[in-house]
């Protein structure tokens, strides 16, 4: 697999929208709605380039293709506190990374 990243794509590890795992417990609840918000908006650059992103499709992707399902869900319980439709969508095919090199080498 070639080294470097997706085009635009930002890393937010599933664990940055989590509470920290305790004693037995590793990562079993989201953090609050503020929370989540804050860090999307870290993510991408701040509140300011969060709201520039408001229209704009979010793709979710990971290695495997499921733990970009956490970054989803977050995005998705953000927006609907707010009153907006979701804008996320996740990249579900198996093995999301490596699909997405293989396609690159292709062209």
């Amino acid at each position: 697999m070639p080294s470097g990243h997706i085009p635009n794509s930002l890393p937010l590890p599933f664990s940055s929208y989590l509470e920290p795992h305790k004693d037995k417990q590793p990562y079993s609840t989201y953090k609050s709605i503020p929370e989540l918000k804050a860090t999307l908006a870290d993510a991408v650059g701040g509140e300011s380039k969060l709201a520039e992103l408001e229209d704009k499709p979010v793709v979710f992707t990971c290695g495997s293709g499921m733990t970009a399902a956490v970054g989803w869900l977050a995005d998705t319980v953000v927006r609907e506190s707010e009153g907006k439709e979701p804008r996320g969508v996740i990249y579900d095919e198996v093995s999301s990374l490596r699909t997405y090199c293989r396609d690159q080498l292709l062209t």
